[in-house]
């Protein structure tokens, strides 16, 4: 929809259908139907719910989707990659890729061992680790990484 720029569908919170959805409450006689609103990024890629969102940019898009609804476009279930460190030793996850193929990769950068891989699911990853949800709207065959859990993602184009 914008040229280099992803946007996003989130699921409205049917608490806004009676103020912004008349039409559509009346032609399915009532709240019992899904919604979903198009959110698109400010210019440093940043989503409405991240932190350092253009602030001025809120007054041109109303966010109908609680914080707390499922970022992703994947499905909670569904499978992702980490590391026996990131899941027992709590190493924090510094690089995330997400593989032209669709997968999802979550490392802490202290192994490339394949006997330390794990799979788990991407709500798993993002129960332990909120800040991935940053990263949501990351295209495929991109990455992003840190070098401290503290630092700000610094996104980029796959090799």
């Amino acid at each position: 929809m914008l040229d280099g720029y992803s946007c996003m569908f989130r699921r409205v919170d049917p608490s806004a259908y009676r103020d912004y959805f008349g039409y559509a409450r009346w032609y399915y006689e009532g709240d019992e139907f899904p919604m979903l609103q198009c959110v698109w990024p400010d210019g440093a890629h940043r989503f409405p719910w991240d932190s350092g969102f253009h602030s001025e940019l809120l007054q041109s898009q109303l966010v109908f989707a609680g914080k707390s609804a499922w970022p992703f476009q994947d499905a909670k279930n569904t499978a992702v990659i980490t590391t026996r460190q990131v899941i027992e030793d709590d190493h924090p996850i510094l690089l995330v890729s997400h593989d032209e193929d669709g997968d999802w990769q979550f490392l802490c950068g202290t192994t490339d061992e394949p006997d330390d891989g794990r799979l788990v699911s991407l709500s798993f990853v993002v129960e332990q680790f909120a800040s991935v949800t940053e990263l949501a709207d990351l295209p495929t065959g991109w990455q992003a990484h840190r070098d401290t859990p503290e630092q700000p993602w610094q996104r980029a184009e796959q090799d």
